[in-house]
């Protein structure tokens, strides 16, 4: 999948969307950094722009447009500590532009996205509908102790001094691939939504060529998505505690609190603690209910949740089977 990122790279502003690339590994000093590294050098001869990953919405989206309006091709996010996501990043990774209030002042700017996104940490989770706009690549030292390991060669300086031979080989890969029609033999049933000219010029020029096919990556995806199995959880013990009938948020909260829900529910409320990110339920009903309806329709696992009919003025929600 590194190839993808270094093709992709080398070609990013004729591209109208790219997915963001992330490194990960099962333990610390297993190469991620120097590999996102050596993808830069040797697409555009410098280390990337690193940016720090934050949660704060307003403060990511103002750091985004910072980064692209000083135009850097390859910004990668290092030694990620908690899960990605966030809206600024999903349109970032598929609109061919960025628009926002500049940092400090009170007028707003739009930049362009050409930029190639790197991102890497230790077991790295991606959450929500970011999930889809990534590739992961997955590094396996197989050692106890990585950083020990000694090689004969430092790949960053020996991409340094290959670039001229590394880039002509990117290139002419992708215009062999494009004079032969770039045939799309082993990718046609697998759509990547969004990143259609991607698919057609990256996955097809890799996949023409023998090598894997960079997709194989997003099924790690799904085994990084915390929050998909926190809401496989939820909806699965909702279902426990009070089947299909529709119940209100307090309604909810009630049932999951009260002693003899201990026994057919145990995890609901730490599962749901989980995906609100708090440690008590107490004033809670907003961020539930704005859960609810954020979440709504969305299936996970063999349930989705359904708005219902009102209740005394107050909207209803129901977990369903898919389907149904």
């Amino acid at each position: 999948m590194w190839l993808a990122a270094f093709l992709t790279a080398l070609v990013r502003p004729s591209l109208p969307s790219a997915p963001m690339f992330v490194f990960t590994a099962p333990t610390p000093g297993s190469g991620k950094s120097k590999l996102a590294g050596v993808i830069a050098i040797a697409a555009s001869g410098h280390y990337p722009t690193t940016m720090a990953y934050t949660t704060d919405e307003e403060e990511q989206r103002k750091r985004i447009l910072a980064l692209l309006m000083r135009g850097n091709p390859i910004i990668s996010m290092d030694n990620v500590g908690r899960p990605l996501s966030g809206d600024a990043f999903c349109t970032v990774l598929t609109e061919s532009t960025f628009t926002e209030r500049v940092l400090g002042e009170s007028r707003v700017a739009t930049a362009p996205t050409t930029t190639t996104w790197l991102a890497t940490g230790n077991g790295v989770q991606v959450e929500g509908d970011l999930q889809r706009r990534v590739l992961f690549c997955r590094i396996d030292p197989g050692v106890e102790r990585p950083e020990d390991v000694t090689f004969p060669f430092d790949p960053v300086v020996l991409a340094q001094e290959m670039r001229p031979e590394l880039v002509t080989a990117g290139l002419t890969l992708l215009r062999a691939h494009h004079v032969a029609g770039r045939p799309t033999e082993g990718i046609k049933d697998k759509p990547f939504g969004s990143y259609e000219s991607f698919s057609e010029v990256i996955r097809g020029s890799l996949v023409w060529a023998g090598q894997e096919d960079p997709l194989q990556g997003r099924l790690s995806v799904d085994e990084a998505d915390s929050h998909r199995d926190q809401m496989r959880a939820f909806l699965q013990q909702w279902n426990d505690l009070v089947q299909s009938a529709p119940h209100t948020v307090a309604d909810i909260l009630s049932r999951a609190t009260h002693p003899d829900s201990s026994r057919s529910a145990p995890g609901f409320v730490e599962v749901l603690k989980e995906i609100l990110g708090v440690d008590d339920l107490t004033d809670c009903n907003r961020k539930i209910g704005k859960m609810l309806k954020t979440e709504s329709g969305r299936i996970y696992g063999c349930f989705r949740i359904r708005p219902s009919s009102l209740r005394n003025g107050v909207k209803c929600w129901r977990v369903e089977r898919a389907g149904e």
